[in-house]
C-alpha cells in the first residue's frame, strides 16, 4: 500500500507440513513501514510462539488490563531503519524510550530519550534515518512512567552493526 510516501507491508509467519496441515505465529499481523525511496531494506526478525509467553500477551492482559488509549508518536516517515520492540507487559501509564550512543537517541541523556510509538501495542516502533547514524549503533530500551517521567532500565545495552 502507497500512503504519504510510506510502503506498508503486513505480514505473519506460517508453517506447512507435507500434510498440508499448519500452524501460524502467535500474534497480530507484522508491520513494516518502508520509505517509498528505500533502496535496500535489511529485516531481522523471528517466530513469535505462544508456548511459554507471557500470560501478559493473552486478551484479558492486552484487551481490559493494559488497555490503553493510543498514543502516536509523530515520527519521520523517512527513516529507514525501524525497530521493533513486543512488549505486552507495559502498564497503560508507562511507555517505552529508547536511548542511546547517537545524537538522534540522545547521546545516553535519559532526558533526550526518544518515545517508541505505541499505535500497535503490544509492538512498540521507532524509525532511524540510517544517515543520522554512526554505526556500531548501540542503544536501550526504557520504561517510562508517563505521568512523572520515572525511567526504569536494565543494565544490557543492544549493539546493531
Amino acid at each position: 500500500m502507497l500512503n504519504n510516501r510510506l510502503i506498508i507491508i503486513r505480514y505473519q509467519y506460517e508453517l506447512v507440513d507435507s500434510d498440508g496441515k499448519s500452524i501460524r505465529e502467535f500474534g497480530d499481523l507484522r508491520e513494516i513501514r518502508l520509505s517509498a525511496g528505500a533502496q535496500k531494506v535489511k529485516i531481522y526478525d523471528f517466530w513469535r510462539e505462544a508456548v511459554g509467553q507471557s500470560p501478559f500477551a493473552s486478551a484479558p492482559f492486552s484487551r481490559c488490563f493494559f488497555k490503553r488509549e493510543k498514543h502516536v508518536t509523530q515520527q519521520k516517515t523517512n527513516g529507514n531503519l525501524t525497530i521493533n520492540l513486543y512488549a505486552p507487559h507495559i502498564e497503560p501509564t508507562q511507555c517505552v524510550a529508547i536511548v542511546g550512543n547517537q545524537q538522534v537517541l540522545g547521546c545516553w541523556d535519559l532526558s533526550k530519550k526518544l518515545r517508541l510509538d505505541e499505535s500497535r501495542y503490544p509492538v512498540w516502533s521507532v524509525n532511524l534515518d540510517v544517515q543520522q547514524i554512526n554505526f556500531p549503533l548501540e542503544y536501550k530500551f526504557v520504561v517510562v512512567d508517563t505521568a512523572t517521567d520515572k525511567v526504569w532500565y536494565g543494565k544490557r545495552e543492544r549493539i546493531e552493526t
